[in-house]
């Protein structure tokens, strides 16, 4: 059974698993941010940066459940060991019992499922915080496009332009005279 959120990350190239079914993201575009089309961006920041983190909470408890089942499936390996020693009248200590169900197939399983569920989990909230830093990208860049454009006319080329142009106007205006 496949029950991972992250099913796959490639170069830039993300799949996740949500209730609706697969989507694969480019880590590319996810973060690029396109100047000519700002208000695009300020658009699909929030609701990008909620799916996103509806997926984290969504690896979170997976988790949580990863963690229970390895419990379980422990205490299990656990019972089973202890049963198997008692039953061929073997003597052991605590270290050989923990030795055995760390050698146990499903235990093993059990184990490497919750780990990747926290790889995952740890996958999808560093997306989530690049995800802040991008919305944090567009403010400094929406502010300072306003400040850029709040400053017309205080660029030195624009205004040599303009003085040239009014210098050229002045000269047609004479020689019309």
């Amino acid at each position: 059974m496949n029950d991972e959120i992250v099913i796959d990350i490639h170069d830039t190239t993300i799949e996740v698993k949500s209730q609706t079914g697969k989507k694969v993201f480019n880590l590319g575009d996810v973060f690029s941010i396109n100047e000519t089309e700002l208000s695009k961006e300020y658009a699909s920041q929030a609701s990008l940066y909620a799916y996103f983190a509806q997926l984290s909470a969504f690896a979170d408890h997976s988790v949580m459940i990863k963690d229970l089942s390895r419990d379980q499936e422990y205490a299990r390996a656990d019972e089973a060991c202890r049963a198997e020693l008692e039953r061929n009248n073997k003597k052991y200590t605590e270290a050989v019992v923990k030795s055995m169900i760390l050698q146990d197939v499903d235990y093993d399983k059990a184990y490497k499922r919750h780990a990747q569920a926290v790889y995952d989990a740890s996958l999808l909230k560093s997306i989530v915080r690049a995800l802040e830093q991008r919305a944090n990208m567009l403010i400094s860049l929406g502010s300072h496009l306003r400040h850029e454009d709040s400053m017309t006319g205080m660029n030195i080329r624009e205004r040599q332009f303009t003085d040239s142009v009014e210098n050229a106007k002045k000269i047609m205006k004479d020689r019309v005279k």
